[in-house]
């Protein structure tokens, strides 16, 4: 599916011609992201995030199957790989984490005049026009809907399950729809109700203004259940929840600008334990970013990238609350795809949360 652009290694390149074998085109990438994390105040001093852990980490397995110049068959896999869990590094993973997790799988069929339809675990479409624009430096997406409702996998907003999306450009226009399938129930850590997604729909635009700038929008509708025991009988509501958000891109030579915001209807978690309060009726996130690229031949280092970014989440039902972050940072982009990201959050929330020190090793082939 179209999003942010990723290096990849091919392994066999396939074209359109010949046997079968010959039309089979194969890559793979990655990213490995190891960090420290420190949270002023000492009150996380002996975490296992201060002894590094992954940030992270995952693999990218691309299939195509050409029938001719213009279309092919793609299977995509994605495992997201917690390093230190899987070698055993004691202290330096959280146990309750999975070794392994699936990111994204699914199959897709492309066209270069019909577009692109895919089917299973991927990025919902929400996201590949106006989250992915400011998913972007290392403690982000603080204030957006797709990382602040139930559970991203299940309620469909993120890398959701049983996803159907379409996806074709019309000329400086792209033009995305989604069905979103029914999920099977999750069970809300610390003492939440089940949650299960009977169906739902979404529909993005992104249109090309010029070749720097970029406008996105886009809107999701989510039927959910909610149960809940209660006195030897099963409490039950239904919601219908939705997103609606609006994403700008600037990309003018080494300078990289984008803003994003979203409407969050009975999605963000309220706080409160009556299950007909359980979801926040509305709430908004709001996030930006900037940053310059300087080429720095210094040998090793081959550019700096500074950055500042901000973001605010509101909710204005149920128990109010609001987080607001200002961040400051840099990446040093170093050889071979080796990069440092250093940044700092500046915080202010609800429930006096304290400002963070971040530092990531990321190594992207």
């Amino acid at each position: 599916m179209p999003a942010s652009a990723l290096a990849e290694i091919t392994v066999k390149k396939g074209d359109a011609v010949g046997d079968w074998l010959n039309r089979i085109d194969i890559q793979v990438g990655g990213s490995i992201r190891w960090q420290y994390v420190n949270r002023m105040g000492a009150i996380d001093d002996g975490s296992y995030r201060h002894k590094i852990y992954d940030g992270g980490t995952r693999f990218r397995f691309t299939g195509t199957y050409r029938i001719d110049p213009n279309t092919y068959f793609k299977a995509y896999y994605e495992p997201g790989v917690d390093t230190f869990h899987l070698l055993g590094a004691a202290n330096h993973y959280d146990g309750s984490d999975r070794r392994l997790t699936t990111r994204q799988r699914y199959i897709a069929l492309h066209s270069d005049k019909w577009g692109e339809l895919s089917i299973g675990k991927q990025n919902s479409i929400y996201y590949d026009t106006v989250g992915v624009k400011t998913d972007v430096w290392d403690d982000d997406m603080q204030a957006q809907g797709p990382s602040n409702g139930v559970n991203a996998d299940y309620d469909g907003s993120y890398r959701g399950r049983r996803l159907v999306n379409y996806f074709n450009r019309l000329g400086n226009l792209d033009f995305y729809l989604s069905a979103i399938l029914p999920s099977d129930t999750l069970d809300v850590p610390g003492g939440g109700p089940e949650y299960s997604r009977d169906f739902g729909g979404a529909i993005a635009l992104n249109y090309h203004i010029n070749d720097a700038l970029e406008l996105s929008a886009a809107y999701t509708y989510t039927r959910a259940n909610l149960k809940q025991p209660r006195a030897g009988r099963d409490e039950r509501v239904e919601k219908g929840q939705q997103l609606a958000g609006l994403g700008l891109l600037w990309t003018p030579g080494r300078w990289y600008g984008a803003i994003g915001g979203g409407y969050y209807r009975n999605f963000v978690p309220a706080g409160r334990p009556a299950l007909s309060d359980y979801l926040a009726r509305d709430a908004y996130g709001i996030e930006a970013y900037l940053s310059r690229e300087f080429a720095t031949p210094l040998g090793i280092l081959k550019s700096t990238k500074p950055y500042i970014a901000a973001d605010r989440l509101q909710r204005t039902s149920g128990n109010r609350y609001q987080s607001t972050h200002e961040y400051i940072g840099t990446s040093l982009m170093l050889a071979a795809g080796w990069r440092i990201d250093i940044e700092r959050t500046f915080t202010q929330t609800s429930d006096d949360l304290p400002d963070e020190n971040w530092v990531r090793l990321r190594y992207d082939f």
